[in-house]
Order: C-alpha cells, then sequence, then structure tokens
C-alpha cells in the first residue's frame, strides 16, 4: 500500500523539525558529560572540582607513546590527597592523542585540586588528564539521544498523520443544533 501524502513541504519541514530537535536533543546531552580538565604533565596546574566522587588521572601524549617515572601528588583544599595507582588497564585513543590510567583520588568537597608534575613524563604534548570515573555518564547520554531519535520518529509520524486527515468543515448553516 503506497500511501499519498499531499504537501512535500509540510513533509520536509517536518522532516527538518525534527532532525534539529533531535540535534538539539543530543548536543545539550553530550555536553553535559563529565568535562575532562587537561594540565601540563611536565608543569602540573590547578583542577576545579564540582562534585563529590572517584576521579581518574590519564597520562596523554599525542604521538601515542608516553611515559612517567613516578604518580604525580594530589593536594585538595584541606591538604595532600593520596593518588592510588592504576590496578586495570584503562586507554583511550582519540584521533592523535591517546592515554592510559595512571591512578585516582577521592573527592570529599568540591574545590581546585593541584596536580604536581608527573616525575619523569615523557612524549610529545604529554598532558594530565582528569575524568570523572565509571562509564555511568556515557551510558546516559547514549540512551538519552537513543530516546530522543525514538521521540522525533514519533513525532513525525504523527505529523504525517495529522497531515492526512481531510479538514474539518462548518456544518451549512441550515443545520439545527
Amino acid at each position: 500500500m503506497i500511501v499519498m501524502v499531499r504537501g512535500w513541504r509540510w513533509i520536509g519541514g517536518a522532516a527538518v523539525a525534527v532532525l534539529a530537535l533531535l540535534a538539539l536533543l543530543s548536543w545539550v546531552r553530550w555536553a553535559g558529560l563529565p568535562a575532562d580538565v587537561a594540565v601540563p604533565a611536565t608543569t602540573g596546574g590547578p583542577v576545579a572540582v564540582t562534585g563529590p566522587g572517584t576521579r581518574w588521572v590519564y597520562l596523554e601524549t599525542r604521538s601515542g607513546y608516553g611515559s612517567a617515572d613516578a604518580l604525580p601528588t594530589v593536594t585538595g583544599p584541606s591538604g595532600p590527597v593520596p593518588l592510588v595507582p592504576a590496578t586495570m588497564d584503562e586507554t583511550y585513543s582519540v584521533g592523535a592523542r591517546s592515554g592510559f590510567l595512571i591512578g585516582s583520588f577521592e573527592v570529599d568537597e568540591p574545590g581546585t585540586f593541584t596536580l604536581s608534575a608527573a616525575p619523569g613524563a615523557r612524549g610529545i604534548g604529554v598532558a594530565l588528564v582528569v575524568a570523572a570515573a565509571g562509564i555511568a555518564p556515557l551510558i546516559l547520554a547514549i540512551l538519552t539521544t537513543v530516546a530522543a531519535g525514538i521521540g522525533a520518529i514519533v513525532l513525525l509520524v504523527l505529523v504525517l498523520v495529522l497531515r492526512r486527515r481531510p479538514p474539518r468543515t462548518a456544518p451549512p448553516p441550515w443545520t439545527v443544533h
């Protein structure tokens, strides 16, 4: 069965509106992921932490190669914070950047944490990247994007179904109500 819908402009407009809505919802959700903060590994630097929880520290390089002889130190608003060495092999690669997990630290109260230089850090463009631990924010972002896509498809179908209905006409003037 082929369904003929009049007004391709309505269909095109609805499709553009649905795609724009999907893009907006996806961007809002992905922009809400915990931001990674990078500081130079050879000098260290401040990291603003806005909420409690575990933070992972990665050693990142732009060449794919790098190493550190020892862990950096972390100082929080109330003093030194222990940096626990990584017990798992966690890596990432995005374009020409790659990093590997070197340790984690716990944040009890938000504030500015200072990472010292990573002793012996070597590599081209080496940086220390601090990110919220876990994959829950990433999974939530993916599920939100999928839900937005399904919602956009439902909206498009509703527009098409409502557009196919014949227009309502007023009853003739001689009809008694």
